[in-house]
C-alpha cells in the first residue's frame, strides 16, 4: 500500500514474487503505463488510486490528483480491512501509508513499514511532517520496521525511539536471480564497465568519471551507460569516441542480457543527501548477483556491505588514479567466487526466511 508507483521499484517485485505471488494480495498504489506491471499473480488484485502514462507524469502531479490520492488510499484501506476477517500483513511505503495503518489497525492486522526512501524531514511537507511526528508518538503501532541497509536501521532506532529495537528488521533490496544462468559471461571482447539507472550532475560522479575514462585504452575498455541522462551529460560522454556506449532506458526485465555482458559495474552516487550517503541500490545486488565486482564512492550505506573483495571496491570517486587502479583490480576477479559470495551472503532467500518468521 502506497501514494507512489510500486512498479518503479525492483525489489518490491522480488519480494512480491518471493511471499505473495500465490497468496491473497490487495495492491494500492500509483499505476505507471510505462513501467512492466509484475503484480500478475493469480490472486492479486491491484487497486488504482491514481494512473499515469510515464513516470515524468508522474513526477508533475496536480494538486487535485495529489489530494484524490489520499482520499482513494484511505477508502481503499478502510474497505480492504473492514471485508476481511481473517489476519492481514499490510505492507507499507511512505509515512502516510504507514500512518493511516496503524491508526486504524486491530489485533489481527500487522503494519509492515518498508522504508525505501530515507526520511529528510527538512525536505517534508507540512502535513507529511505532522503524520510523522504523530506516527513517532504511535510507533508501537508498527509491527515491523524495514531497512535496506543496516547504518540506515541505525539512523531510524533513534527516530522512533518509542519502537522496540526488536521491531527493526535489515532486508536488502537484494533478489533470488538465477546464479547459474547468470555465471555465463556473453562478452569475450573487451572490457566492460557499465552503469545501470538515470545520471545528474549533481549528484553522481560523472563529471569525475569523464575525466577517468580518458585514461584507458579504447581497443581494450568500453563504457556502457543505460537509463535516462540528461542531454548535457549525453553531449560530454558522446564526445569521448567509440568506446562509450548510451542505451537509453530499458525495461527492469530486459537487463538481464545487458548485466551478462558487463565485466565491472558502476554506482555514481554522491553523498550530497542522507539518501545518497545511505544509500542502498538495487542494481549493486543485481551487479552481484550476476557476479559482476563494483566500483563505488565511500558512502556509508555502500561500506556496511562491502565486505571482500570479490565484491568490488570503495574509493574517493573525484581520483581518477584510484578509478584506474580499481578496474585493474575487478577486471581479474573470479565470477564464480562472487556468484558464491552473494548465494551465501545476500540472496534473498535468506532474510525472506527470517522475515517469514518474524511476521507469524
Amino acid at each position: 500500500m502506497g501514494l507512489n508507483s510500486l512498479l518503479t521499484l525492483p525489489p518490491i517485485k522480488q519480494l512480491y514474487q518471493s511471499l505473495y505471488f500465490e497468496n491473497d494480495l490487495s495492491v494500492v498504489h500509483v499505476n505507471i503505463n510505462s513501467e512492466e506491471d509484475f503484480f500478475v499473480g493469480p490472486r492479486t488484485i491491484v487497486y488504482k488510486i491514481a494512473n499515469c502514462n510515464l513516470f515524468s507524469e508522474f513526477s508533475h502531479q496536480n494538486f487535485q490528483t495529489k489530494v484524490l490520492k489520499y482520499i482513494k488510499l484511505v477508502y481503499f484501506y478502510l474497505s480492504i480491512a473492514i471485508r476481511r476477517e481473517d489476519k492481514i500483513d499490510i505492507f507499507t511505503f511512505d509515512i502516510f501509508s504507514t500512518f493511516i495503518a496503524s491508526l486504524v489497525k486491530n489485533k489481527d492486522t500487522k503494519v509492515i513499514y518498508i522504508q525505501y526512501e530515507l526520511i529528510e524531514i527538512e525536505f517534508l511537507s507540512i502535513l507529511d511532517k505532522l503524520f510523522l511526528k504523530l506516527l513517532m508518538i504511535n510507533a508501537n503501532h508498527i509491527d515491523l520496521f524495514v531497512c535496506p541497509e543496516n547504518n540506515r536501521l541505525e539512523l531510524n532506532k533513534k527516530l522512533f525511539c518509542k519502537l522496540n529495537h526488536e521491531k527493526f528488521f535489515c532486508l536488502p533490496n537484494s533478489n533470488n536471480n538465477n546464479l547459474i544462468e547468470n555465471s555465463i559471461l556473453l562478452n569475450r571482447n573487451k572490457i566492460i564497465i557499465t552503469h545501470v539507472g538515470a545520471i545528474g550532475d549533481d549528484n553522481h560522479f560523472i563529471n569525475e568519471l569523464i575525466v577517468a575514462i580518458r585514461l584507458f585504452d579504447k581497443d581494450l575498455f568500453e563504457f556502457r551507460f543505460v537509463g535516462n541522462i540528461s542531454h548535457l551529460i549525453r553531449e560530454k560522454l558522446g564526445s569521448l569516441g567509440s568506446n562509450v556506449k548510451l542505451f537509453t532506458q530499458v525495461k527492469h526485465s530486459d537487463l538481464n542480457l545487458i548485466y551478462r555482458e558487463t565485466d565491472i559495474g558502476l554506482i555514481l552516487y554522491k553523498g550530497t543527501s542522507f539518501n545518497f550517503e545511505y544509500c542502498a541500490p538495487n542494481k549493486l545486488y543485481e551487479f552481484w548477483s550476476y557476479g559482476i565486482p563494483v566500483i563505488g564512492h565511500e558512502l556509508i550505506g555502500l561500506k556496511s556491505v562491502f565486505r571482500d573483495p570479490c565484491q568490488g571496491y570503495l574509493i574517493d570517486m573525484n581520483e581518477p588514479s584510484l578509478f584506474l587502479d580499481a578496474v585493474n583490480h575487478c577486471r581479474f576477479q573470479s565470477r564464480p567466487c562472487l556468484l558464491n559470495y552473494f548465494k551465501d551472503n545476500f540472496k534473498l532467500d535468506i532474510y525472506i526466511e527470517e522475515l517469514n518468521l518474524k511476521l507469524k
